[in-house]
């Protein structure tokens, strides 16, 4: 398969997204409607398909993207150069690749591939992985293809090995360009990123209000930190933890046990991560469907 195609490379469409592209995407009809349910596929049970259950960590949903970007470039799969990546992009430090390749063999989502140098041991994604994978961005594109028509018509073409394997190799390569221009000191909303089912319960807290409400949810919202941690397999004193962060952060007020008030900031965040999610799967979207054209 020949590279990508683009109009702009994936640091041209990184430096775009974090500027005017921000404030390209909210007038669209059906925006309000795209953000609610595209948080909604984060609660529990809704973001438990096989890739959130196995990669509840963001540093480990990125790494699996980057499984099928190396598969694909001239070296392959190895350990050596997933450690390589994983200390250039700073999403986790190298010493994080040989325990990820232990525990994606052992989930089966790769194996080992074929290579004509003995000495380097290489691997490949597995189809069950490719599946995984495709299910968990269709339930994205389920909530986007509404307000953007080249999503849409990556969506009707998904199942197509050729546009799955061109989209997941743009986006290893968008996912880099991101995260060289990442300030974590600029970005607040890495207290749940980095966190296991840390998005997941942001999706909780969102979804706090009632249910005819507006969303996010104003005024005080109710919750269950036992519930929380029920649903989301983490420990309640993970729950507590990541709400006392949130507090300090300026997201929330916690009034009382179980009852908080969410900040517009929250809000606000969640919204802006939406629009880069949009942008980013716009971006791959085209250079997917110009290199399987």
């Amino acid at each position: 398969m020949g590279a990508v195609v683009l109009v702009e490379t994936a640091a041209d469409r990184a430096t775009w997204m974090a500027g005017e592209g921000l404030g390209s995407v909210a007038g669209r009809p059906g925006y309000r409607a795209a953000v609610r349910r595209h948080f909604q596929a984060w609660l529990a049970p809704q973001s438990e398909s096989a890739v959130s259950r196995s990669l509840r960590h963001l540093s480990h949903y990125v790494s699996a993207i980057w499984v099928f970007y190396l598969d694909a470039t001239p070296g392959g799969l190895t350990f050596s150069r997933l450690s390589e990546l994983l200390d250039r992009s700073g999403v986790t430090s190298a010493r994080r690749a040989r325990p990820l390749l232990i525990y994606l063999q052992f989930i089966g989502y790769i194996e080992p591939a074929p290579t004509n140098d003995a000495r380097v041991k290489r691997w490949r994604p597995t189809d069950r992985m490719a599946q995984a994978f495709r299910r968990r961005m269709a339930e994205d594109f389920a909530g986007m293809r509404a307000i953007d028509p080249d999503i849409e018509a990556l969506a009707a073409r998904f199942d197509q090995d050729a546009v799955f394997a061109a989209f997941m190799r743009a986006m290893g390569a968008l996912t880099l360009a991101l995260l060289a221009r990442h300030q974590p000191e600029d970005d607040d909303l890495d207290l749940f990123s980095q966190r296991t089912a840390g998005m997941a319960l942001m999706a909780e807290l969102l979804f706090c209000g009632e249910p005819d409400g507006p969303f996010p949810p104003v005024g005080p919202i109710r919750y269950s930190i036992a519930g929380l941690a029920r649903r989301n397999k983490v420990s309640r004193m993970h729950v507590r933890r990541l709400l006392a962060e949130a507090e300090k952060t300026g997201f929330l007020t916690q009034s009382g046990e179980g009852e908080a008030v969410l900040h517009p900031v929250l809000g606000q965040k969640a919204e802006t991560l939406f629009v880069i999610t949009v942008w980013s799967y716009n971006y791959c979207a085209r250079a997917a469907l110009e290199e399987a054209a």
